[in-house]
């Protein structure tokens, strides 16, 4: 009997140990990165055990292995634990299944799990970016980008992936090679490849890139400096514990074309990962991605300057506006300076997504590229040259594990922040618009640039730096100078509206008044029109007036004396007349004026001072009086706005017949930042020429084109409705083919309704 007990208790013991060796085995490997080996320690442990309480762990393991699924069913079961909820989870797991549930499609659950994340940890990085998300996705769909991928012809059905060419040089790493396995997933060891970029790829000979060192290691993602004599390449090596770190090795090309022994980097560490580089359009700019101390997640892009002599600086992290608590990895950076780079703590679709911005704009933000260049799987390894675009995915329907897609972009988005000032210029006493003020924009008291209002008193100024506080100051002769403070946010494309409001010198009646006292115009000998000089008052009066549409004014013309008399009062008529078409045809109303001749010139008579001698030429002349002093009732009534005039367009193009179209855009622009309340139709037509269907598409693309100009100056989307009615609306009965030039033209045209 006690034998017996002896051997069951020993089973017992074994069996402990045994769980407990699992046990030991899994957290070993997890906290050595391999998660391929802690993910099969855990299983058995679970198995043996029965003890969940590493499920979280497991969980962890397969979503730094892609396996988002898993990862979310673990977090999931780990949760539903009786001595589990979401308060037991860390920020870090939080995130983690948070993005994996979004990457299960599990919109809804995503979200709940971010509202709680952000919630509980506010000040986490992810937690600020996740509330600018719409933020950015409005942004982003401002420039309709449109993605078209096709897989790269040389995937296999091995991880393929990192695709980088300069000049006839290309690479990308495969782990087709089949070497032996590697502990952080399980699969083969990568290698480099390449082939020659300009030849036809259907006959392109792919060959493993040789290379002095140890070939019993990963070697990844690589980058040529800008004379291609120096090879930056991402390859991994053991420290003394035996771990495994990623570094950047350097390697030169001698003047025989021979490669030389690797050289190890200033940046690198034997216990910390440095990886993925990519020099600027200089050569002097390296960019990569490392877990080392002091930064801001699991993994940041950091740049280190690059010396004349090769030699390099203290690497400089890149900061919060692009690293996050989690991985930012994969950088590159193109010709514009624009960084592209891979992320799961920005806002993605789930797993990693390739992000840009501007690096050198300190106001901007990074922005997901969008679908379906990201999908729910990683997306990482943007690369972009000479018009051709590459990135790396493990989404469904590949070859492999991982593989490389080519990528064709049309619209693409743009990084750089720049905002925008509209708005009117008004007059203070009469809300009436102010036209051709100038509208200076200073920064620290420097002019940056200058316009001019329109007659509706509009201005409109682009490319302002966001994140920038300008002045901007508005001079106009008859009114006073006023100035304006303008924060231009930190939000990309922004508007800002200003309505400004200016006070006159004198009030516009005053204007009025002081302008005609004394003011004249003269004319040539027997002629009816004035001269040349008189052409500004004409339009100064004009634009009084209707500023004052409820004054009357008297034009009264003479003559000198000679010729008859009663010719002299027909043509001193004659002059008063011409005068009145003139500000008519300057948008006077026909109702303020009064036209008088007043015949010859009596100096006794028309006088205005004792001792005036006029010449016979200063007798020919025209003076202005006010015959009513009636005061308008409401300066500030509301104006009945008509439908613009239609706009014109050239056979079969969105483009504008003539350049007035344009003064018909401002037009509306103007009316529409007068009144917040109103809205627009815009209803595009075409001709009857070529089949329906295409005249359909064409007609939405021509009101479509006016929308973009109308919102780009500052009108709110939801205020403009599209209505595409094709050939089926004609304003005549060419309803077919068989009609002239001018009948079909006449169709061409986009119409707008206010309501």
């Amino acid at each position: 009997m006690q034998k017996c007990i002896t051997l069951l208790f020993f089973i017992i013991s074994l069996f402990s140990f045994s769980q407990k060796r699992q046990l030991n085995l899994a957290e070993n490997s997890f906290n050595s990165l391999s998660y391929a080996k802690a993910i099969k320690h855990y299983q058995k442990y679970i198995k043996k055990s029965g003890d969940s309480i590493v499920l979280n762990k497991l969980a962890v393991s397969h979503y730094k292995l892609g396996n988002y699924n898993n990862a979310y069913q673990y977090f999931n079961l780990w949760e539903l634990l009786d001595e589990n909820d979401l308060s037991s989870f860390s920020a870090e797991e939080l995130y983690l299944y948070a993005s994996s549930a979004l990457n299960s499609e599990s919109a809804d659950r995503y979200i709940s799990l971010m509202n709680y994340f952000v919630k509980q940890h506010p000040t986490d990085s992810r937690a600020s970016f996740y509330k600018r998300r719409s933020l950015l996705e409005t942004y982003r769909s401002k420039f309709n980008t449109q993605y078209t991928l096709t897989p790269f012809e040389l995937n296999s059905k091995y991880s393929d992936f990192g695709f980088y060419a300069q000049n006839d040089k290309s690479f990308f790493v495969s782990k087709r090679a089949k070497t032996k396995l590697d502990s952080w997933s399980g699969n083969y060891f990568s290698s480099l490849y390449n082939y020659n970029f300009n030849e036809d790829i259907s006959k392109s000979r792919v060959v493993k890139f040789r290379l002095n060192g140890d070939g019993k290691s990963h070697r990844s993602t690589s980058a040529l400096n800008s004379t291609g004599d120096q090879l930056y390449l991402t390859q991994s090596t053991q420290n003394a514990e035996g771990n495994s770190y990623l570094q950047i090795i350097r390697y030169s090309l001698d003047n025989k074309g021979k490669w030389s022994n690797p050289e190890s980097l200033s940046i690198n560490g034997n216990d910390y990962n440095t990886a993925h580089p990519s020099i600027d359009k200089s050569g002097s700019i390296l960019y990569f991605s490392s877990d080392r101390p002091g930064g801001y997640g699991q993994s940041d892009i950091y740049r280190v300057d690059i010396n004349a002599d090769s030699s390099l600086e203290e690497p400089i992290n890149l900061g919060p506006k692009i690293n996050t608590a989690s991985r930012e990895s994969f950088p590159f950076i193109d010709d514009d300076d624009s960084l592209y780079f891979a992320s799961d703590g920005h806002p993605s679709y789930g797993g990693l997504d390739i992000f840009g911005i501007a690096i050198n704009d300190p106001s901007a933000m990074a922005i997901n590229l969008g679908k379906p260049l990201n999908t729910e799987k990683d997306d990482f390894a943007y690369f972009s040259a000479e018009g051709k675009t590459y990135i790396s995915s493990n989404r469904e329907g590949g070859q492999g594990s991982d593989d490389i897609y080519k990528v064709k972009i049309e619209n693409p988005i743009e990084f750089n922040c720049f905002g925008s000032i509209s708005g009117l210029v008004i007059n203070q006493q009469t809300g009436k618009p102010v036209a051709n003020a100038n509208v200076e924009v200073l920064d620290n008291m420097l002019q940056i640039t200058v316009v001019e209002t329109s007659d509706n008193g509009f201005y409109h100024i682009e490319e302002l730096a966001c994140g920038k506080q300008y002045t901007l100051r508005i001079t106009e002769e008859n009114h006073k100078v006023s100035t304006k403070q303008i924060d231009i946010s930190r939000v990309y494309d922004h508007n800002e509206i200003a309505t400004i409001a200016l006070k006159p010198k004198l009030t516009v009646e005053g204007q009025l008044a002081a302008f005609i006292k004394g003011q004249e115009i003269l004319y040539g000998f027997d002629k009816e029109s004035y001269l040349a000089e008189g052409q500004k008052i004409i339009e100064k009066l004009a634009a009084l007036l209707k500023q004052n549409s409820d004054k009357k004014i008297e034009i009264k013309s003479y003559t000198d004396t000679k010729g008859p008399e009663n010719y002299n009062l027909w043509l001193s008529q004659q002059r008063s007349n011409y005068i009145l078409n003139q500000l008519v045809q300057l948008g006077v109303s026909q109702s303020q004026l009064v036209s008088t001749g007043m015949g010859e010139f009596n100096p006794s008579r028309d006088c205005e001072t004792p001792d005036c001698l006029y010449s016979k030429a200063e007798q020919r002349r025209t003076i202005f009086s006010l015959i009513s002093e009636q005061k308008s009732e409401d300066l500030h009534r509301t104006v009945e706005i008509t439908n613009p005039e239609p706009v014109r367009f050239a056979f079969e193009s969105t483009g504008f017949m003539t350049l007035s179209e344009k003064q018909t855009i401002n037009e509306i622009v103007s009316s529409m930042i007068s009144d917040k309340t109103l809205k627009i139709k815009i209803i595009g037509h075409t001709d009857a020429i070529g089949p329906s269907q295409y005249n359909y598409e064409l007609s939405r693309q021509r009101a479509e084109k006016i929308k973009k100009m109308i919102v780009k100056l500052g009108i709110s989307e939801n205020r403009i409705q599209i209505i595409p009615k094709g050939e089926t609306q004609p304003l005549n009965n060419c309803a077919n083919e068989n009609c002239s030039i001018e009948q079909h033209r006449l169709n061409r045209r986009v119409e707008f309704e206010y309501y």
